[in-house]
């Protein structure tokens, strides 16, 4: 399958490159690719990526209590968030995409051992809050045997409030 080939893993579309307004609450996030994939490497392949997401409050309400929302990340074409699959065909590359550096905890829908990410933001409730910022960890664990080639997934963020 592979002998000693570079992987060039390009059009990993985690997230749309400008803004999605989501009524009160806008996402920021950059287009990422792993870039090239060795399946001799010992160590995964990472990457760093910001979400911002931006909300504001527009009732008077609102502007007491704030605006609580729930960030989280579908599980992609894999169905499984805990084992996201990058595809060229048949071909996979297992990924994932984690909330912290250690590559701990899995950024999902909140179910089977995911988290998920909640902010307030916009009320007096919600004390000096500004926008969040997180950072967003991925990592394809090295030794895969998978054919050279693009290889891709489709995430969705999604904000509920």
């Amino acid at each position: 399958m592979l002998a000693g080939r570079w992987l060039l893993l390009i059009g990993l579309m985690l997230w749309a490159a400008s803004p999605a307004w989501a009524g009160q609450c806008a996402i920021t996030t950059p287009q990422t690719s792993f870039g090239q994939y060795n399946s001799f490497d010992t160590l995964s392949r990472t990457v760093v990526s910001q979400m911002v997401v931006t909300c504001s409050a527009t009732t008077t309400a609102e502007n007491t209590t704030g605006v609580v929302a729930t960030v989280s990340l579908t599980p992609g074409m894999s169905g499984e968030a805990r084992d996201r699959t990058l595809a060229m065909g048949a071909e996979r590359l297992h990924y994932n995409i984690y909330l912290d550096p250690n590559l701990m905890t899995v950024f999902g829908d909140g179910l089977n051992g995911t988290q998920t990410l909640t902010t307030c933001q916009g009320g007096s409730q919600c004390g000096a809050s500004g926008p969040l910022a997180a950072n967003l960890y991925g990592a394809a664990p090295p030794g895969q045997d998978v054919a050279a080639g693009t290889y891709a997934d489709m995430l969705t963020i999604q904000v509920v409030f």
